[in-house]
């Protein structure tokens, strides 16, 4: 019997001190002479050759998992005849892009979801690349994918601007969800894979791993609750792992024009408005050592001012964005709003797409995913959220560069 495994192979004659000498999520990594050799694949193996990859140093080896859909929490699709230009894109004004110089003109991006309607009016201009990684098609049949660009890099719709980085040229979408909303570890990561090889130096990622839904599958394949359970969460343990690595190798040979900052939602499972202790943690990949975990907030407090926390966002964040009643770009045209970390993820890798122009009109180059990281995560601003989450939140709400 075998099973499908992610294997991440780095070049044994690589030493060990250099892999360390070259990561380094909190500074500017280590010289390096040659970019870190590695190989991303999607295997089937047999029991001994599992031994094999797991006992070997220089593999990281996973076994697929289950991802599925970062779901928003609310949908409705704004009426045709709606007046546009009456619309205030709050989350645009609370991050100030809307005032901003950048746009992100000169920075590729990528982005992971259901796909994306490309003939949108949103995507008029951008030279959209789509690859499907889940045996569906290309194009978006869900309308996540679609909103979660829009709110990205989207022109603006009807006179409304919906896009924080609406001057991105170039955008990479790797389709790594059903219409069903479930998708796989390993689409994740060739669909990040074929990112990077593409150029994109931000990936958005509006999506995390399905723990529960392996669980749920094992059983079905008549694993006991208790192995199946056990199983489910070595297997949670190693795709992090594997996760964490290929972020570290990315953010090695950045200086050889191989590397990404990447930004995934915490996930939209707590429930605080029922009880303040119905919170959860970031989910993978988010709670990955590397990524950019991001939470969602809502419109001001009209007492204080203050952001909360929506009830519905996990913790555990680097940075929050907008993400309550979001407008955005409607799969068929039109424009609807949404709720969920997975607008609020797209809201902070836009942003990060301004700082990457702005870093690259002062040096000339495009910016090492760690100092991009230092500039996103230095701009949040903590005193703008509601007092009683500002010590869970990291940085706070990220915002755009002013000049």
């Amino acid at each position: 019997m075998r099973e499908t495994y992610i294997i991440l192979r780095t070049d044994p004659t690589q030493s060990a001190q250099a892999f360390t000498r070259g990561t380094g999520f909190r500074g500017p990594p280590g010289r390096l002479d040659a970019p870190l050799r590695f190989k991303l694949s999607v295997e089937a193996l047999d029991t001994k050759e599992i031994a094999e990859v797991t006992r070997d140093p220089s593999i990281a080896a996973a076994p697929k998992m289950p991802v599925r859909l970062v779901a928003p929490r609310a949908v409705a699709t704004l009426p045709s005849d709606i007046d546009a230009p009456d619309i205030i894109p709050w989350g645009l004004q609370a991050t100030g892009a809307l005032t901003s110089t950048f746009n992100g003109s000169g920075v590729a991006v990528g982005l992971l979801d259901t796909g994306v309607d490309a003939t949108h009016p949103a995507f008029s201009g951008v030279h959209l690349e789509e690859r499907d990684f889940t045996g569906e098609g290309p194009g978006d049949q869900d309308g996540h994918g679609t909103h979660c660009a829009g709110i990205f890099i989207g022109r603006p719709v009807g006179g409304t601007r919906i896009g924080v980085a609406p001057g991105v040229e170039r955008a990479f979408m790797a389709k790594v969800i059903d219409a069903s909303g479930a998708g796989t570890s390993a689409s994740v990561m060739e669909g990040i894979d074929w990112c990077v090889e593409r150029g994109a130096s931000i990936i958005s990622l509006s999506l995390s791993f399905n723990f529960p839904g392996m669980v749920e599958e094992l059983q079905k394949n008549g694993y006991p609750l208790e192995l199946a359970t056990s199983h489910a969460l070595l297997s949670y343990h190693q795709t992090v792992m594997v996760f964490e690595r290929y972020a570290a190798l990315l953010e090695a040979n950045a200086a050889f024009g191989k590397g990404a900052l990447l930004v995934a939602a915490v996930g939209n499972e707590s429930r605080c408005d029922e009880n303040p202790m119905y919170r959860l943690w970031a989910a993978p990949p988010a709670a990955a050592k590397g990524v950019i975990a991001v939470a969602a907030v809502g419109e001001p407090r009209p007492d204080t001012g203050e952001y909360p926390l929506a009830a519905f966002s996990n913790w555990g964040a680097d940075l929050v964005g907008p993400g309550v009643g979001i407008v955005s770009a409607a799969m068929g045209g039109g424009l609807r709003r949404m709720d969920g970390t997975s607008a609020a993820t797209p809201h902070v890798a836009g942003l990060a797409a301004l700082w990457a122009q702005k870093l690259l009109l002062l040096r000339g180059t495009p910016p090492q995913p760690y100092l991009l990281r230092q500039h996103l995560v230095g701009s949040g601003r903590l005193e703008l959220l509601a007092s009683d989450v500002r010590s869970e939140l990291g940085g706070g709400l990220a915002t755009a560069p002013g000049r």
